[in-house]
């Protein structure tokens, strides 16, 4: 029994002292497959439900006084429009982001159609991803950045900004 015991603690120090580190992991470029704000995503979600229902209990005078128009079908057909716009550049911001870590701990980052970034970045001692001083951008300095999930393929953080959060999933480009 004590064999056991001893074979499977060897065994998984075996195993996780082969794993790589978390910078180790990190490094290389990384493109974003999903970027998800939760107040954002709710915030479309109840726009489509608003417009799913937009003008099934009012009157064509009541639409007039209320919207505008009696016709709802081109006013939903324009909303609709509008909210597939909204929905079609969410995913043209994902399809252009990208993070490259270099094992100089210099970083570059590239949101959408933004100018890629270049900065300083490191892991804190509790493996918070910190990007030190952003220049010419909207990122606050000295951002932090929680990793979710890290492996050698997958990469998902949050980031907190005026306590919003932004999800973004990353796949690792191979080389």
């Amino acid at each position: 029994m004590k064999q056991t015991v001893v074979l499977a603690a060897l065994c998984s120090f075996l195993l996780f002292s082969c794993k790589p580190g978390k910078k180790k992991m990190l490094i290389g470029k990384w493109n974003a497959t999903a970027i998800e704000n939760p107040y954002v995503d709710s915030g479309l979600m109840m726009e489509k439900q608003m417009l799913d229902t937009l003008g099934k209990t009012t009157t064509p005078e009541q639409n007039l006084a209320l919207y505008g128009t009696k016709n709802i079908d081109s006013l939903k057909q324009d909303q609709y429009a509008k909210l597939d716009t909204m929905i079609n550049r969410q995913q043209f911001v994902t399809n252009n982001t990208w993070f490259q870590f270099n094992e100089d701990g210099s970083a570059v980052l590239h949101y959408g159609d933004m100018d890629a970034i270049t900065t300083s970045w490191h892991l804190n001692d509790s493996g918070k991803l910190l990007l030190d001083v952003i220049e010419k951008s909207s990122f606050a300095n000295n951002l932090d950045i929680n990793i979710i999930l890290l492996t050698d393929s997958s990469l998902r953080i949050q980031q907190v900004k005026n306590e919003v959060s932004n999800y973004i999933s990353f796949t690792k480009e191979r080389k």
